[in-house]
């Protein structure tokens, strides 16, 4: 179906398919006309308007029928056409497959946070909600917090006495407590002084975590 663009003097009509426009048509001189795909390449000089138009259609349909064929021979697992890895892949289906089945049958146990990953990998999810529901998470503290407080107890535990370093303690969720108790059993730097390279201080031990 062709429908004008702009009022009747104008030079170029546009070819839609219901609402979604496939192309235009240019008028060049007074009988030829020239035929533009949607996007904005040449079908080349056509009699009609008419001609241009079925020609216009006719790549359309070309177009989708393409489409359709390459998302039918894509692989799901790596999104390429043809599968650059097809045993990997088709060992990642058999896992995925066993998954499913101990998932519907109640064998499988998953955390929360695994269930809320699946949740948000969902193809309903627009990539905007997902980032901020993963970077506004409530309970827990922001990763600067954690690395603030990290720092501040290269100093030791006496630095657990400074009510800032209670304040950052206090908004630590369980796993991240549970993680940054982890740091402190491990061998890390200490604070610099004088522009010196700063000394190595030993794993906290455990009365004092």
């Amino acid at each position: 179906m062709i429908s004008t663009a702009k009022p009747s003097a104008s030079s170029m009509l546009s070819v839609c398919d219901g609402r979604l426009a496939i192309g235009f048509i240019l008028r060049r001189g007074r009988s030829d006309v020239e035929g533009f795909t949607a996007q904005n390449r040449s079908l080349g000089l056509f009699p009609s308007e008419n001609a241009a138009a079925a020609a216009l259609e006719a790549r359309a349909q070309a177009t989708a029928r393409q489409r359709e064929r390459f998302a039918m021979s894509t692989c799901r697992m790596c999104g390429s056409s043809p599968c650059v890895n097809p045993s990997f892949c088709a060992a990642c289906r058999r896992a995925e497959r066993q998954l499913t089945a101990k998932r519907k049958a109640g064998l499988l146990r998953e955390s929360a946070e695994t269930l809320r990953a699946r949740r948000l990998l969902a193809p309903d999810i627009s990539l905007e909600r997902a980032w901020c529901e993963l970077n506004n998470q409530r309970g827990r503290a922001a990763a600067s917090t954690v690395e603030a407080l990290a720092y501040q107890l290269r100093a030791g535990p006496s630095a657990l006495r400074e009510p800032s370093a209670q304040h950052r303690l206090a908004q630590l969720d369980e796993r991240q407590m549970r993680e940054f108790c982890g740091r402190l059993t491990k061998e890390r730097w200490g604070l610099s002084k004088n522009g010196e390279l700063p000394p190595r201080v030993p794993p906290w031990k455990p009365d004092e975590i």
